[in-house]
């Protein structure tokens, strides 16, 4: 245990992989943003999701439109696969009452961040 804690900075510093995208989302008009957030956080690897902009209705037939910054850790032998399986993945959310995510659009690709 001591050893651990003598070397904690190094240990912080040896997460190293991870990886910043923006992803634009339309979603149901009933949907509930904070389920579908919940949702989309419990997804294996993420650690942030934040909105970029403000929650928009589009007028003419109600849905939501918003961005998310996601930040996850993924080795970058798998980013590619970890995307893929990412996209897929936020095609099935739903909220409690069962809207849902209508598309999806990767805005930015992921970058390498750093912590935080």
């Amino acid at each position: 245990m001591q050893k651990l804690l003598e070397n904690w900075d190094k240990f912080l510093k040896e997460t190293q992989n991870h990886w910043e995208l923006e992803i634009a989302f339309t979603l149901e008009k009933d949907a509930n943003t904070y389920d579908i957030f919940q949702r989309i956080r419990a997804i294996p690897g993420i650690t942030i999701v934040k909105s970029i902009r403000k929650i928009t209705r589009m007028a003419d037939i109600g849905q939501k439109a918003l961005i998310l910054s996601i930040k996850a850790i993924v080795h970058p032998y798998n980013l590619q696969n970890y995307v893929s399986n990412l996209y897929s993945t936020l095609k099935k959310i739903k909220d409690d009452d069962g809207d849902r995510i209508l598309d999806i659009k990767i805005v930015r690709s992921p970058t390498k961040t750093d912590i935080g």
